[in-house]
């Protein structure tokens, strides 16, 4: 009976230890779980350069507006080619190649949609020699544009027929890069470019006159943030975490002037001046909710499809999807 009972106490010793390695493991597995929870996921966002058009989203960035919604989130300068193609493999979650993106959608040849809208005008100015005074004294002047076929050849269209003025009232000249524009500006090579910010600031300070804004006459996409469709179709929760945290960079950089200034400074190493202009010119052009007009949508379908040779028709739903953002406006209205 001794013996008996040593075996049952030794079987019951080891049946405690049995329970108890199982009791930890389970607790073990149950914090690895909640940690990962509590992990913020990581998230990586393609962007061509730094740039006014999309500011708003670094500034959500820096106020961890995004990590209070679990995101981890990274800005990875890259060719937008580049970003556009890392969304079908997986290697790039978002990117604000939004262009680019409905581009592509328009020609069908990759499966990405635009889904925000950051800056839903264009931040291009019409910049010409000081002897000009207006659009109607320029006839036959010599315009630089980045290339035919784009939207700095449709800004001047547009701005010519606000003016009544007829589509060959300029002589275009393609110059594909803002330096190359003021250059030709300050050598006498054209009249007139077409500047994106700041440079439009740079040549006013070499004492070049800006006629037009295109913000003021145009409202069209400029940049946003765009995803191939499976992510769109799978990560719903995941694109409504950075749809609400942008929305909140958006209203934070409109209501902050002052912070925001300085954010730019330390973000690109602009002058003060500077800065505030490039404030001053971008801030009217972002949006409010995060979604585009239908005609500016059109514009850029029907530039892809000249650029594309398309003669068919192309729904809106291929090239962008607001579904998502509009979830959550209607939730934040409540």
């Amino acid at each position: 009976m001794p013996r008996l009972s040593n075996h049952r106490r030794r079987r019951g010793a080891r049946q405690g230890f049995t329970f108890l390695c199982a009791a930890a493991m389970v607790c073990a597995l149950t914090a690895l779980a909640q940690a990962q929870e509590r992990s913020p996921e990581r998230v990586l966002v393609g962007v061509p350069s730094r740039s006014m058009t999309w500011f708003p989203a670094y500034l959500a960035q820096k106020k961890n507006f995004y990590l209070q919604e679990g995101l981890d989130l990274h800005f990875v300068q890259m060719r937008c080619p580049l970003a556009v193609a890392g969304h079908l493999s997986g290697e790039v979650d978002y990117s604000t190649c939004t262009t680019t993106i409905i581009n592509v959608a328009t020609t069908g040849n990759i499966p990405a949609k635009m889904f925000f809208n950051i800056t839903g005008k264009p931040l291009h100015s019409f910049v010409v020699n000081p002897r000009f005074t207006s659009v109607r004294e320029m006839k036959g002047a010599k315009v630089a544009i980045n290339s035919f076929g784009t939207l700095n050849e449709m800004e001047v269209k547009v701005m010519l027929e606000r003016n009544g003025l007829p589509a060959n009232w300029f002589t275009l000249l393609v110059v594909p890069d803002d330096t190359g524009r003021v250059i030709a500006l300050k050598t006498g090579s054209v009249d007139a470019s077409l500047l994106s910010l700041p440079f439009d600031i740079h040549a006013e300070k070499l004492g070049f006159r800006t006629l037009v804004h295109m913000r003021d006459i145009m409202e069209v996409p400029f940049a946003g943030l765009g995803a191939a469709n499976k992510k769109l179709e799978n990560r719903p929760d995941q694109v409504r975490k950075v749809v609400r945290a942008t929305l909140r960079g958006l209203a934070y950089a409109k209501a902050n002037r002052r912070e925001s200034i300085e954010l730019i400074r330390s973000w690109t190493g602009m002058e003060l001046s500077i800065a505030e202009q490039s404030y001053d010119r971008a801030a009217p052009a972002w949006t409010d909710n995060g979604i585009s007009p239908d005609k500016g949508i059109l514009i850029n379908i029907e530039l892809a499809k000249q650029a594309g040779g398309i003669k068919t028709d192309v729904p809106m739903s291929r090239v962008v999807d607001w579904s998502i953002t509009e979830a959550e406006l209607r939730s934040g209205s409540k």
